[in-house]
């Protein structure tokens, strides 16, 4: 009878403990979920990026054409090289005439023959400077985004995040024996106003991100490119929450820290040419992210500590783009999967809530690209993408490139 009592109050003992930690946490959720809104705002930017270096990609046709633009037969572009023939730089004067007079015509001719020659070089060298200057050239790229994605988090709150965005960089296109090559530069802006929901408690903060990086992509004639980007910069997290309750106490919450954060990503595709108008792009990207942790005070002065957050991100997807007068419209879809976005929130050494954003979402986009200018040094792109699954939503983005 004794083991029986014993067994009922130890069950009894466990359903209480179980109820209170639910009860506890349940309302401390709050606390760790900005920090999933910081991050998800950190990886629009990475998005805006990729969707940056999604430029026009040419066939080795295309490359071939451009180069060989001109009239100037003295250039041949056989396998994608430059290559200028010059006539003899001394014509031969025949030494067998005899007659003076004779001779003192073929030197004339001889003399209008190199000043010919010599026109036949410069514009040579001058066509080549041309080519040169339209393959290697240098590109600023202004982009801007913004939009609202939900986010469910795996303790069943949801994060919904107002998402906007800018970035300015400029890039250096290089020809290169397979191809070309971009390199360059990027300053990447990010805000999000997020709420945090979760069960009878609202939290509402703010996120703003800056960080600096470097891009880089190579791209070949056969249609296969492969890019990535790495930034460093510092983000600052703010979150207002009424009556949160931690340890059987309520509290009115409010903090704003900042600290380190870092990004990027690398893509691998390949662009397959359909038809004289048609393109499809086939890709691989990888992208991630991370936050450093930070720390506050609760108002009765108990320390408070938000743990780093890791995003890790594979998507996989399929672009379609079409040529249309004066531009091309594209559309695509992909999936992508969220392995790891967790944060945890520790009250005097002691963890008192986890959220993870991690799950599986299907994006569907569609966009505009428009080429404008001499020699269509200008282009914009308009973009549209929506979400499903995970996260839900939209976001738009506007691109500006010229070249310089």
């Amino acid at each position: 009878m004794s083991l029986r009592k014993n067994s009922c109050i130890t069950l009894i003992l466990a359903i209480l403990l179980i109820f209170v930690t639910n009860f506890k946490i349940g309302h401390a959720q709050t606390l760790s979920q900005p920090m999933i809104g910081t991050i998800t705002g950190i990886n629009a930017g990475t998005e805006r990026i990729i969707e940056m270096l999604q430029e026009d990609e040419t066939s080795k046709d295309e490359h071939k054409s451009a180069e060989t633009e001109g009239d100037n037969p003295g250039i041949t572009t056989e396998s994608n090289e430059i290559e200028i023939f010059y006539p003899p730089s001394e014509p031969q004067i025949n030494s067998n005439y005899s007659d003076k007079n004779q001779d003192i015509e073929t030197f004339n001719e001889t003399t209008t023959d190199k000043i010919e020659i010599e026109q036949i070089k410069n514009n040579c060298d001058l066509e080549k400077q041309q080519i040169d200057k339209k393959i290697n050239h240098t590109k600023i790229i202004t982009a801007v985004s913004g939009g609202v994605l939900k986010v469910d988090t795996d303790n069943g709150g949801e994060i919904k995040n107002k998402i906007s965005g800018a970035d300015i960089g400029f890039v250096r296109e290089l020809k290169t024996s397979s191809g070309k090559l971009l390199v360059g530069g990027i300053v990447d802006y990010n805000h999000n106003s997020y709420d945090s929901d979760f069960k009878d408690v609202d939290g509402k903060g703010n996120s703003n991100a800056l960080t600096v990086g470097v891009i880089a992509k190579q791209s070949r004639h056969d249609g296969v490119y492969y890019e990535g980007s790495i930034r460093l910069g510092r983000a600052k997290t703010s979150l207002d929450a009424d009556n949160l309750q931690i340890n059987r106490n309520k509290f009115d919450i409010h903090y704003e820290k900042s600290a380190p954060v870092y990004a990027g990503h690398a893509k691998l595709g390949k662009i397959i040419k359909l038809n004289e108008k048609e393109t499809a792009d086939i890709y691989g990207i990888y992208a991630f992210s991370h936050q450093d942790h930070m720390n506050f005070e609760l108002p009765d002065s108990e320390n408070c500590r938000l743990s780093s957050i890791d995003s890790n991100r594979l998507k996989v997807g399929c672009r379609m783009t079409t040529k249309v007068k004066n531009g091309k419209i594209y559309y695509g879809l992909s999936y992508q999967y969220e392995a790891k976005a967790s944060v945890k929130a520790r009250h005097n050494d002691v963890e008192i809530s986890s959220a993870d954003g991690k799950g599986s979402s299907g994006v569907l986009e569609l966009g505009y690209k428009l080429s404008a200018g001499k020699d269509n040094t200008v282009n914009v792109d308009l973009n549209a993408s929506g979400f499903v699954g995970q996260q839900k939503g939209f976001i738009f983005q506007a691109q500006l490139l010229k070249s310089i």
